[in-house]
């Protein structure tokens, strides 16, 4: 299993539009195509999707609780070989930083902690 992660910190310079395209391209070929959405706009989801809105289960819920599986956000597309996790639920609450070890050595997140910037 291959994985090609597309980041940057700027906006605007076609991180989705290259997701999109090379994840067409590979399922195209004949690939197993998983897309992880991690931006809380989710456009790059409700490009595949056709409601981004009222999903029971994003990627986030599954970091957070040990009790969600990743699979539970992972949604069939209508296009062949291509499956998506998706961010996005329409609250800010998903804006917070993730706080890995809290300063304990535990290397489990605390919903709880978050940015009082972003409340």
């Amino acid at each position: 299993m291959k994985r090609i992660g597309i980041c940057n910190n700027k906006g605007g310079v076609g991180k989705t539009t290259i997701c999109f395209c090379l994840g067409g391209a590979l399922a195209e070929m004949g690939k197993k195509i998983l897309l992880v959405d991690m931006d809380q706009q989710g456009s790059l989801s409700s490009s595949f999707l056709p409601n981004i809105h009222d999903l029971p289960c994003v990627i986030t819920d599954a970091l957070l609780n040990d009790k969600k599986s990743i699979k539970e956000a992972v949604i069939k597309t209508e296009f062949e070989n291509i499956d998506i996790a998706n961010n996005y639920k329409g609250s800010p609450r998903f804006l917070f930083p993730l706080y890995l070890n809290n300063g304990t050595g535990d290397s489990k997140c605390d919903a709880n902690k978050t940015s009082n910037s972003l409340a």
